[in-house]
């Protein structure tokens, strides 16, 4: 193995040695290009940077007159010559509002001008206009900074004229001040570069070009300063074209130097491995041998494999084609050595996604997942490894046995755990891949049939030992069993021994597998309750709370409810009514005949109501005489009459208890939607009716009438 990695690295050396001379070859041979190249480069960042530059050295004389704008004694202006000003005045807005440049002051804040050797600045605030005049020498030592590398600049306006310039460096100068008109003293490499850069110029576009001036070669970079900025300025760069020359040749000449050195340490490297190689080869040989017979010793397999998408095998070890009883030509011609093809499919995203969360911090993994064997038997297999460089190198083990045990343990567990909780519930297993139910012999105690049961809940629902309107729950809560939750509790009727439909309680705990991710449901345990005792109280209870005790008739609250929520739903807009109705002289029967007496005729009045009236008709006592009957979607209007003469003369009676007294009913109407559309103004006209029923003389009724209308 040394000896194969002592070949690799004589060959890299060899190739490292052979790509140096190469690329010295190749920069020398096309050293032109690369010095156009790299002047243009060159060129264009200084051109970046002095345009940057200039433009904070404008942004500093910018902000000196905002600071004097901004100075109380502005009328009282002082010019200090380390202020790079030559002259500063004031004017107010009307002086320039007619001017040319005032528009652009307004938008910008501020304004640069060029006045033949001067540049002024103009900066507004309020009704105020401040103006600072700069000697274009007071930018000399701006370009003096500038210029160390001999290049020549030059600052032009929209029209080509030089505002600002520095050609120290280069004799470069001629009488022309307009930079176009200087461009035709000029010989340019290509014909058409001339007419280019007029053009470009004209459309602000940058540029980059090569000329000649008598036996000197030139570089010349052309770049807007921005358009809409500092007046659509140019900024022209020139340099000798012998400058990058001498900077390449003194390169070239430091490189040959380095690719001896490097040539030298190569050959002695080499030299030293193949020594090294063949005095340790031997000892080397025997560790091999031991390695080997350790690895295939290893309870389980021993594998390398490379660190890609699909785990491309480089070694597997015999222990490993035992395991899953391959030979080893198999892995090739079945699974193209990927062993990716060997993991159990649904485990294959799951694997990787673990390898990577545990190899973030460090290069160790622990895992679990599923493998297939040769003859379809799937098996639990446990692979610790690490992965050096691009290879994952792992020890992998069978746990299948050691898997089912843990599996049943767990289900046992969470059994054990029910019936600790509730000792007087039935205890019961589902397979959900099956829908095999299994239980204990308690099960025929309480529902009257046996576990096992095929083909859980369809099976019982065919039998129909589920009420059928309970069918739709115990559906939903098969449908909607997922790894987001782990426990479900529903409540439906069942068919007991006795062959009635009792309440029970039904609890389900899903069991999951061992992995972290993508949860699967191996089996749900569960507990069923007789719970019908405490539905029945329950319904008792609710009952209780809704109906009038003495009459059997809803109470006021449950009508009110029940009412209420008709007119808003399917009573909406059809015509119904409403009867509220005292029995007269009540308290004479209290106070003559005893309370009994009176309650047995509360009870009456309750009975007769429920013989005139629908059982879809609310009926129901308000409280001491008061009752009230609502009668849903009403068709023909004499039905209003008839109802009342029927209360009316049904109440009307002679009640004895050693003394006489007589009873009869007043009675007020509403109707909906005309008396009100909610039962609260209903309710309130009907009474406004009762009351004249009662003013009017009794033992009548009155059909309340909107005044409004």
């Amino acid at each position: 193995m040394i000896k194969s990695e002592t070949k690799k690295i004589i060959i890299l050396s060899l190739c490292v040695a052979f790509l140096i001379m190469f690329s010295i070859f190749d920069y020398v041979t096309d050293l032109d290009k690369k010095l156009i190249e790299s002047a243009q480069v060159f060129l264009n960042q200084n051109a970046n940077q002095t345009i940057n530059d200039f433009k904070k050295e404008i942004d500093v004389r910018k902000k000196i007159l905002k600071r004097k704008l901004e100075n109380e004694n502005i009328k009282n202006l002082n010019i200090v010559a380390n202020e790079r000003f030559s002259k500063i005045e004031i004017k107010n807005i009307n002086q320039i509002k007619n001017e040319e440049y005032y528009q652009k002051l307004v938008e910008n804040k501020f304004f640069i001008s060029e006045i033949k050797d001067k540049i002024v600045i103009m900066v507004l605030k309020d009704n105020l206009v401040l103006f600072g005049e700069c000697d274009l020498k007071s930018f000399d030592g701006f370009f003096d900074q500038e210029l160390n590398g001999g290049i020549a600049k030059y600052f032009l306006d929209d029209t080509g004229e030089i505002i600002l310039k520095n050609t120290n460096q280069i004799k470069f100068d001629s009488e022309q001040n307009n930079f176009l008109a200087k461009i035709f003293d000029l010989e340019f490499k290509n014909k058409d570069d001339q007419e280019k850069i007029i053009t470009d110029l004209k459309n602000k576009s940058d540029g980059f070009l090569e000329f000649k001036m008598g036996n000197e070669n030139y570089f010349l970079n052309y770049k807007s300063v921005g358009v809409n900025e500092i007046n659509n300025w140019y900024l022209i760069s020139i340099m000798e074209k012998d400058i990058l020359e001498a900077q390449a040749k003194n390169i070239l000449r430091d490189t040959k130097k380095l690719l001896f050195i490097d040539l030298s340490a190569i050959i002695f490297l080499m030299g030293y491995i193949i020594f090294v190689n063949k005095k340790y080869l031997f000892e080397i040989k025997k560790t091999g041998e031991k390695l080997n017979l350790l690895i295939e010793n290893i309870p389980g397999g021993v594998l390398r494999r490379i660190n890609n998408k699909d785990f491309d095998l480089v070694y597997i070890s015999d222990g490993f084609l035992n395991l899953i009883n391959y030979e080893r030509d198999e892995i090739k011609n079945f699974f193209d050595d990927k062993y990716v093809n060997i993991i159990f499919l649904d485990d294959v995203d799951l694997l990787k996604k673990n390898i990577d969360e545990q190899t973030k911090e460090k290069n160790n993994f622990d895992v679990t997942y599923r493998l297939k064997k040769k003859n379809g038997q799937i098996i639990w297999i446990a692979e610790r490894g690490k992965i050096i460089d691009k290879y994952i190198y792992s020890v992998v083990i069978d746990i299948s046995e050691r898997k089912n045990i843990l599996d049943k343990l767990k289900i046992s567990n969470e059994k054990y755990k029910l019936i600790a909780e509730e000792s007087d519930s039935l205890i019961f297993e589902v397979d959900l891949k099956t829908g095999l139910a299994i239980s204990d012999d308690n099960f025929n105690q309480m529902l009257g049939f046996d576990l096992p049961v095929n083909n859980f809940p369809e099976n019982a629902i065919n039998k129909k030992l589920i009420y059928e309107d309970d069918i739709k729950i115990l559906y939903d809560l098969v449908k909607n069993l997922s790894a987001e939750k782990d426990f479900y509790e529903i409540e439906f009727r069942m068919k007991n021994k006795s062959h009635e439909f009792i309440w029970i309680s039904l609890f389900i705990k899903l069991i999951f597998d061992d992995r972290a991710d993508n949860k699967k449901l191996i089996k749900a345990v569960g507990k069923i309750k007789n719970i019908n005792d405490l539905k029945s109280e329950q319904e008792k209870l609710k009952v209780n709370a809704e109906i009038d005790l003495l009459t059997g008739l809803y109470n006021k609250i449950t009508s009110q409810k029940l009412i209420d929520e008709y007119l808003s739903g399917d009573g909406k807009n059809k015509e119904s009514v409403l009867f509220a109705l005292d029995i007269d002289n009540f308290k004479g029967v209290n106070d003559n005949l005893g309370h009994l007496k009176g309650d047995k005729v509360l009870i009456d009045v309750a009975n007769k109501l429920k013989k005139i009236f629908r059982k879809t008709d609310i009926i129901a006592r308000f409280g001491g005489d008061e009752f009230m009957i609502f009668v849903k979607n009403i068709e023909d209007d004499n039905f209003i009459e008839i109802k009342a003469q029927e209360i009316i003369k049904s109440i009307k009676c002679e009640v004895e208890n050693n003394k006489k007294c007589v009873i009869s009913a007043s009675v007020g109407v509403a109707i909906y939607p005309e008396a009100g559309i909610d039962f609260k103004n209903l309710y309130k006209n009907a009474d406004d009716a009762l009351y004249q029923a009662k003013k009017s003389g009794k033992d009548i009724w009155r059909l309340f009438k909107n005044k409004k209308k």
